[in-house]
């Protein structure tokens, strides 16, 4: 995958991250604070988005750790 393909792919995994704790059709099995975790760290990587998923993993470690 090229870096700039990963890049987007990151970025759209953020999106759907958000469109699934605030979209149409939310996730029923997490609860608010952890709908707030997910919310909040898909906010962040949207804008601020990773240059590659290795780094997005971290950040996303980094958050629930």
């Amino acid at each position: 995958m090229t870096p700039t393909l990963e890049a987007r792919c990151a970025r759209l995994l953020a999106a759907i991250l958000l469109a699934r704790v605030d979209g149409k059709s939310p996730v029923e099995y997490l609860q608010p604070p952890k709908q707030q975790i997910v919310r909040a760290f898909a906010v962040e990587a949207l804008l601020n988005p990773a240059p590659d998923f290795d780094t997005l993993l971290v950040q996303w470690r980094s958050r629930i750790l």
